[in-house]
């Protein structure tokens, strides 16, 4: 009777600690579906991995990979990682780490076979901790796209080609760089002697088993998976297609990855090893817990980057992971080693958050903070400005304008204790942080007492001086009545013509011929604001203007001098000289707003 009373207690204790997890998954289960339900006009395709305890728990695919032709999302459909990818490179520096051939701490130009940076502006060190943080001091870079596979080329030659010009001193400022990232994908091919490529899938895609994935830009390493991608499809957050939705990155390392969500799966799982356990990826389990500790952190404590991997604190616990988007697929891998749960999200639509970022939210929780609320000193007003995104482009024909001008970071002051930013209230809860209801965090940094940036997860807001913006407004604006001034002055001329025969002037001919240039600096900028994507033709006009903006300047002074003004009519000298002073404002507006390449 004893052993029936105690089976029976043993059965009711298990039944009792298992039916809350039962009910947990059937909880997310329907959460996750009821998600794509709500979004699926939006969404095209998705695949969805839940990990418990280290181990796959459940498996969602929904939509279409190819709408027109109605074929499904299965577990064998292929999806672009884009900048998961990153989490590989950063693995396979921390292997090398491991090895003793990589120092966290050392110049990365001694690793390098040559030297490739020849656009650095410090004479500061450029350590792999740097690369990994992102604060490594550069601008944007170039797009490395190509939509033909035969355009690819070598690393090296990549970077050489693409290498963005450096703007912060490094570890000052976090600008997220898919350019730093590929480097260190190239310090990886000069310490092991083999291509990038190549060492990821000989010593993190075979020892888990990751058959179906390949990380080579063209799929040579794994031509399967490149066919597979051939024959799936992308869409815009609308459902359309999109045509040029199969791109190749020749800075490989950052963004380049393709393969099936459970290949994915095995390698967040082998970031989760079990207590006690070998570590595959790594020879000691203590290197891997190194990786996933904190090496980066926000101004008021917090943790940011853990060794290239993002961190964020949820529902009490640390998460680590990325994110990914490339042209018409995105995805999203958010895992907590301490519990051995993670969530992957892939899907074939551009931008997608309801899935790759709104269920972060709702299986884990929104972002918060390591500690309670403990307001203290620093007021709204003080946190109040114009920012600027430090993940920006330079020397390109992008629209780096925008950011100053058109599309101001505006944060302002409610009342003491709760700023606006970008239509959303956050009230303070720390010194220098705010947070919002739905959980979004803003911390602010300061130096000497003022606040001079917003440190946000990837990449930071710069605080932008007073001065700065009266000048750069000031300057954009007498640039614009330079160019009304060209325009009037050419359409005069004109009518002058049509009405009656001026008599001739060499200097009314010179004003003219600066005129019609000072016209093509602002058609120029037009093209510039109105093109989303600046096309070949486009890029080479813009190079060409621009470049030509300060010789054509220095001509039109030149002869406005040595033309002889008695035989000049007053009027012609007069405008001439409004002329010359329309051609210094383009140019010192180029200059400034660093519109040339």
């Amino acid at each position: 009777m004893k052993k029936i009373i105690c089976t029976i207690c043993a059965i009711v204790i298990v039944m009792t600690l298992s039916v809350p997890s039962v009910f947990a998954k059937e909880s997310d289960r329907a959460l996750i579906e009821a998600q794509f339900e709500e979004y699926k006009d939006e969404i095209s395709g998705a695949a969805i991995i839940q990990i418990e305890d280290g181990e796959i728990s459940d498996e969602y695919y929904y939509g279409l990979i190819d709408i027109e032709n109605n074929i499904a999302v299965d577990e064998s459909t292929v999806f672009e990682w884009a900048s998961i990818t990153k989490l590989l490179t950063w693995t396979s520096v921390m292997q090398l780490v491991e090895q003793g051939k990589i120092e966290l701490d050392r110049d990365i130009r001694d690793y390098l076979s040559e030297a490739l940076l020849s656009k650095l502006s410090y004479d500061k060190p450029i350590t792999m901790l740097n690369l990994m943080h992102h604060n490594a001091g550069w601008a944007e870079a170039e797009m490395d796209d190509v939509f033909d596979p035969s355009e690819i080329i070598d690393l090296d030659a990549a970077l050489k080609k693409f290498e963005p010009r450096q703007i912060y001193e490094p570890g000052t400022v976090v600008a997220y760089s898919n350019y730093g990232v590929a480097l260190a994908g190239y310090v990886v091919e000069c310490v092991s002697g083999k291509p990038c490529w190549q060492y990821i899938n000989e010593n993190i895609f075979a020892p888990l088993g990751m058959k179906n994935t390949a990380v080579h830009p063209t799929q040579r390493d794994n031509p399967g998976v490149g066919a597979a991608r051939d024959k799936e499809k992308g869409y815009d957050y609308q459902r359309n297609y999109i045509a040029e939705h199969r791109g190749y990155g020749n800075l490989y390392p950052c963004g380049s990855a393709i393969g099936t969500i459970e290949d994915l799966a095995k390698f967040a799982m082998a970031l989760m090893p079990p207590e006690g356990s070998d570590c595959t990826l790594f020879q000691k389990r203590e290197t891997l817990e190194f990786m996933l500790t904190p090496s980066l952190f926000y101004p008021d404590g917090s943790p940011e980057n853990a060794h290239g991997f993002w961190t964020e604190w949820r529902g009490g616990k640390e998460f680590y992971g990325h994110g990914g988007n490339y042209i018409a697929f995105s995805c999203n891998l958010l895992f907590a080693p301490e519990t051995r749960e993670a969530l992957v999200v892939m899907t074939n639509t551009m931008g997608e958050y309801p899935l790759c970022h709104g269920l972060m939210d709702k299986i884990f929780g929104p972002e918060d903070l390591p500690y309670g609320p403990k307001i203290g000193a620093g007021t709204a007003k003080e946190v109040t400005g114009i920012y600027v995104m430090a993940r920006r482009q330079v020397d390109t024909s992008y629209h780096v304008v925008d950011y100053r001008l058109f599309e101001p970071i505006t944060v302002t002051a409610k009342d003491d204790y709760t700023i606006e930013f970008f239509s959303e209230e956050y009230k303070q809860v720390a010194p220098c942080v705010f947070k919002s209801e739905r959980g979004n965090i803003l911390r602010f940094a300061s130096e000497n007492g003022k606040v001079t940036k917003i440190a946000i997860e990837t990449t930071d807001l710069i605080k932008r001086p007073t001065w700065q913006i009266v000048y750069d407004y000031s300057l954009f604006g007498l640039a614009v009545l330079s160019i009304i001034y060209c325009l009037v002055m050419l359409c005069a001329s004109g009518l002058r013509k049509i009405i009656k025969k001026p008599e001739k002037s060499r200097l009314r001919m010179i004003r003219n011929i600066a005129c019609v240039f000072g016209l093509a600096v602002g058609m120029n900028w037009g093209l510039l604001k109105l093109m989303t994507d600046a096309g070949r033709i486009h890029e080479i006009l813009f190079m060409v203007i621009n470049a030509l903006t300060l010789p054509v300047f220095a001509a039109y002074v030149w002869f406005f001098i040595k033309t002889d003004k008695k035989e000049c009519f007053k009027a012609d000298v007069r405008l001439g000289i409004v002329a010359g002073i329309c051609l210094l404002t383009e140019l010192t507006a180029v200059v400034s707003f660093n519109l040339w390449r």
